[in-house]
């Protein structure tokens, strides 16, 4: 499986929860996660999360954990540096294949930001494309080796706005006749959404478009990401009065939050009496229960049923993204916000 999209644009989430349903199933598990962004997958049975603040395991380590079935691991090596990510994982991905050609174990093995590990001429060759059941996770699908993208049976795409890379699946999939419809499609995937790409299609077929499903276990980190995740000028928020822009626009979330706690109330309340906010979140960003909870914001505050519509608006965005503290006077976030 090739999950491929843009930096922050929900590749991670996509894939803890596929895992999470593999793990549900009985499947083992092992999870290379350079970045630290799988660690809450340990609260569902059976998982064990290695290295985080100690070093990562010693594949001996790893291969004793791998023994039994019903015990999947994920290797957090978000506190070690680049370039000792690489030699390890370079080292554990044979090691996997080998232990899984000798015990069947583990079945899935899941490579997050895979274009650090598997470039070409050499990705091939540390991981088993007989075996397969490999989930690689990557926003460079360029910088993969073609092998790895050929045997790739299943390809998942978020959002992915890099042309060069849109292109890249639409000749992996022998779309070439149809790829500005593709590029169109896959660039205006939502937040909440992700595409399955048909392979080698020659019947003019096109990514079929899905809602994600909500995640089991809390993704904190990534959905924070959400906030800063900017939006093209086009597609921007502008703040009008009168009919005239005011002041600057908005073009990520964590924008809108800040600039509109500063604007006059007039301002706000013409936005809440067209639902410009909600259909602002659902068109721009897909993210439809957020959409749907900022209008039912703006229904209570024509009803006069909201006294500070700012302090409304501003709280609905945070629970959603679970940032844990309120904003200073300056409308800059709380320390208790993830900062990654």
């Amino acid at each position: 499986i090739l999950i491929a999209g843009d930096p922050r644009s929900g590749k991670s989430w996509i894939t803890g929860l596929f895992c999470e349903h593999l793990l549900l199933e009985g499947y083992c598990l092992c999870m290379i996660d350079p970045e630290g962004d799988y660690s809450t997958l340990e609260s569902l049975p059976g998982v064990v999360v290695f290295g985080g603040d100690e070093p990562p395991p010693r594949l001996s380590d790893v291969a004793r954990a791998l023994r039994h079935p019903d015990t999947s691991i994920v290797i957090d090596l978000s506190a070690i540096t680049h370039e000792e990510k690489l030699r390890y994982v370079c080292e554990l991905l044979p090691m996997l294949a080998s232990l899984r050609r000798s015990t069947g174990l583990p079945h899935w093995i899941v490579v997050d930001e895979a274009h650090y590990f598997l470039h070409p001429q050499e990705g091939a060759h540390r991981v088993d494309l007989e075996l397969s059941a490999y989930v690689l996770i990557t926003y460079r699908p360029t910088h993969l080796d073609p092998q790895l993208l050929d045997a790739a049976e299943t390809i998942i795409a978020t959002p992915l706005t890099d042309p060069s890379e849109a292109r890249a699946l639409v000749a992996l999939c022998g779309a070439n006749g149809s790829s500005p419809v593709w590029e169109e499609t896959l660039a205006g995937l939502g937040i909440d959404e992700a595409a399955m790409l048909p392979r080698r299609t020659t019947n003019g077929a096109l990514p079929k478009r899905f809602t994600i499903a909500p995640r089991l276990t809390t993704h904190v980190r990534h959905r924070a990401k959400y906030l800063d995740v900017p939006m093209p000028e086009g597609r921007a928020f502008h703040f009008t009065c009168d009919g005239k822009n005011f002041g600057t626009p908005a073009r990520t979330l964590k924008e809108f939050i800040q600039l509109q706690q500063r604007m006059p109330s007039v301002v706000l309340e013409g936005h809440a009496k067209r639902s410009d906010f909600s259909h602002w979140i659902a068109a721009v960003f897909g993210d439809q229960p957020l959409a749907d909870e900022i209008r039912k914001v703006e229904k209570r505050y024509r009803r006069g049923k909201v006294k500070n519509l700012s302090e409304a608006l501003n709280q609905t965005i945070r629970e959603r993204y679970e940032m844990r503290g309120p904003p200073d006077a300056a409308g800059r976030e709380a320390r208790s916000l993830p900062n990654k």
